[in-house]
């Protein structure tokens, strides 16, 4: 909230039955409450304008967030409303302002073009929080699944979806895409990582450039940071283990190479990267030794 001095019991003491919020607020129950359904994150400390609505949506900036925190004896914030910056693989969570903040979408591929996924927050017996993130497939494939599962009929007190999808295609097509689109990302991590990746695995070899492949998901997940994703599935798309379940982790990053859309690369390039090179060897300005 823009007023520091708000505290939890002010906001559990906000009349939540009406219909709509005013258009603007006027009241500093109104502020209230839009501070808290419209105010977005920031790395900017204190509180600025919001581009969903300059003038009376407010941006609040890490010190807000700590601040709040402290006041009212918390541990931290969880707050939804936007989907979290793409900086990781899921996209269904994202922890702000030194973690103290974690922004929770629920909603995966948000309005069918995000290609987030939702994620849900469990707070256990212990007061240890975690997250998992789903994919959900399209509405049209939901319902038909449940029309499968009804019968289709909707008898007394069935509730039956009407959009249902023409055959079993769009929900394989909707795996398919989704799997395809787990793969790039994850397959773009790797060249990311290509050497952390190496350094890991060599250090697993026995001599003959083979891992156990135990020791290539445990080395995907630990270097690339993506313990949520189904690994065993992701071994049988990704590579190929032998007899012994051993690994070729060599060749799997041998293959590894970025792909470059056709046209995306203009005249000249060649030059211009040599140049972008030369410009951050003098940036870095270190002996002709040390360069090699």
């Amino acid at each position: 909230p823009r007023d520091p001095a708000v505290r939890i019991q002010d906001l559990a003491r906000v009349n939540r039955k009406f219909e709509d919020l005013n258009e603007q607020p006027s009241s500093a129950e109104d502020f209230l409450l839009w501070d808290f359904m419209w105010g977005d994150p920031s790395d900017v400390r204190g509180i600025t304008k919001n581009p969903r609505g300059e003038d009376c949506i407010i941006r609040f900036g890490p010190d807000i967030t700590e601040a709040f925190v402290s006041a009212n004896g918390l541990t931290g914030v969880i707050r939804s409303h936007e989907v979290p910056r793409v900086n990781r693989i899921g996209g269904g969570y994202e922890y702000r302002h030194n973690g103290q903040l974690v922004t929770l979408f629920t909603a995966s591929n948000f309005r069918g073009r995000t290609r987030n996924q939702g994620a849900v927050a469990i707070l256990d017996r212990s007061m240890q929080l975690r997250f998992t993130e789903h994919i959900a497939p399209p509405l049209k494939t939901i319902a038909g699944f449940y029309n499968a599962q009804s019968g289709g009929g909707g008898g007394a007190g069935a509730v039956v979806l009407q959009r249902r999808p023409s055959s079993a295609e769009d929900y394989n097509l909707s795996n398919v895409t989704m799997e395809h689109e787990v793969l790039s990302k994850v397959e773009s991590r790797v060249l990311q990582h290509k050497d952390d990746l190496w350094l890991y695995w060599a250090k697993k070899d026995d001599g003959r450039g083979k891992i156990p492949s135990t020791h290539w998901r445990q080395g995907m997940i630990e270097v690339l940071a993506l313990q949520q994703l189904d690994w065993n599935w992701l071994e049988g798309r990704l590579v190929e283990a032998d007899a012994r379940g051993r690994v070729d982790y060599m060749e799997f990053l041998r293959r590894q190479k970025p792909a470059v859309r056709s046209g995306a690369l203009k005249a000249g390039w060649e030059a211009q990267m040599v140049a972008k090179v030369y410009e951050e060897v003098m940036k870095r300005d270190l002996a002709l030794k040390d360069l090699l």
